[in-house]
């Protein structure tokens, strides 16, 4: 079983060694390129806070055993107080970004040892991905090709295929066809306040599978009240947001679709040893 760790960097220091050894992967969320940036993002309590953090990672990054990763999620917000807004939103109203700082972030992540640096949009409260205004879709353009100077065998830029959706579609939603949802089966979510079907619905007590089950996990699993709860989640209504298992259950449909009209085509499905692009193929 493969562990990650996804954090905001500020104590990886006390747990280094154990970090080190036991994590497959570690994620820090930074978000910014500059200390005042960073300031401004994550609000922190730390003195000289991303100096500290960055610092952090570089020591992970000499001793670790897996993957060490630098995460940036592309802010969007109403300018508040004396801050100066930077791009425009998709009505025109004058809003703060961190974007311009995605090529000084990458060559930082690049500088102190990381295996790779992420970009990625943010969403609202219900999942839905942010818009980008035409003046921060030029914004991000020009910062991923710095990004992209930058990689080499050691080190990758990672952006998620929504960001493609925002650099050409005004609306991002995405409505589904289909009724039923097979990616929930390899994506159910088990948190300290219960269990969801996946993580795009956790919180969402409409769509909570239930509390933590005290029964061992694989009879629950198995259980009719797991697959009642998992079948209230239609993603034709439930889930018009952008999701990236959408293309999995495409195609996972369509098997199904022909296996029913008496196609046997799962059993001609080779293994192949060249790696997929979907995880869960």
């Amino acid at each position: 079983m493969a562990v990650g760790l996804t954090t905001n960097g500020s104590l990886i220091e006390r747990h280094l060694d154990t970090i080190a050894e036991c994590v497959d992967w570690t994620r820090v969320s930074v978000d910014a390129g500059t200390a005042t940036t960073f300031d401004s993002v994550r609000p922190n309590h730390l003195v000289k806070g991303f100096d500290r953090v960055l610092g952090q990672m570089q020591k992970l990054a000499a001793v670790k055993r897996g993957a060490l990763g630098y995460s940036f999620l592309i802010i969007q917000r109403r300018v508040c107080g004396s801050e100066q807004g930077n791009a425009t939103a998709p009505n025109g109203d004058a809003i703060f970004t961190n974007a311009h700082e995605i090529g000084e972030a990458a060559r930082r992540a690049k500088e102190i040892g990381c295996d790779y640096f992420e970009y990625k949009p943010m969403v609202d409260s219900a999942h839905y991905l942010m818009p980008f205004s035409e003046d921060l879709r030029a914004i991000v353009r020009e910062q991923d090709a710095i990004c992209r100077r930058l990689e080499t065998d050691d080190f990758a830029i990672i952006a998620p295929a929504s960001m493609e959706l925002l650099s050409v579609a005004d609306d991002p939603r995405q409505p589904k066809k289909y009724a039923t949802c097979p990616a929930m089966e390899l994506r159910t979510l088990v948190t300290p306040s219960g269990v969801y079907p996946c993580p795009y619905h956790r919180g969402r007590e409409d769509k909570r599978l239930g509390p933590v089950p005290e029964m061992p996990f694989d009879i629950w699993w198995q259980s009719d009240e797991r697959k009642r709860a998992m079948a209230r989640t239609d993603p034709r209504t439930d889930c018009n947001f952008y999701c990236i298992r959408h293309r999995t259950n495409v195609v996972v449909h369509a098997l199904r679709d022909v296996q029913e009209e008496g196609v046997d085509l799962l059993s001609r499905i080779e293994r192949s040893e060249c790696p997929p692009n979907d995880p869960f193929f």
